[in-house]
């Protein structure tokens, strides 16, 4: 299960691709062998999961379950696994394909061409 190929005006929304991806990963390495399959997206995640010692596993998978419940995790584990759990690009893709009503395809193109996909202004 891995990112779109292509990104064109009608693609849909990966996120829940993503999410069963995340959800199916019973291990660290199973966990960076799938993001490894989304670089273009999931960038950030991608780093983040790589710190995840051993040690760290129960405490990642925790607070998944308690966010896939709805019940926020806490800060010190969404500082240290919010990328993973939503990737910045896919984040800010969502959001405006929220706001404006459009595909998320239309909204990845859109934020690509002028340069917004990680936050730094157009020029």
């Amino acid at each position: 299960m891995s990112e779109p190929t292509r990104i064109g005006y009608i693609t849909d929304d990966p996120t829940p691709r993503y999410n069963a991806g995340l959800d199916r990963a019973k291990d660290r390495t199973a966990l960076r062998v799938f993001l490894r399959e989304w670089p273009t997206l999931a960038p950030d995640a991608i780093v983040a999961a790589s710190t995840i010692k051993e040690a760290d596993w129960s405490e990642w998978r925790r607070g998944l379950e308690s966010e896939r419940q709805g019940a926020f995790a806490g800060e010190a584990w969404a500082e240290r696994f919010g990328a993973i759990l939503m990737p910045a690009r896919m984040l800010r893709v969502s959001m405006l394909m929220e706001q404006f009503q459009v595909p998320w395809g239309l909204a990845w193109i859109r934020l690509k061409e002028l340069g917004l996909l990680d936050g730094e202004a157009a020029s």
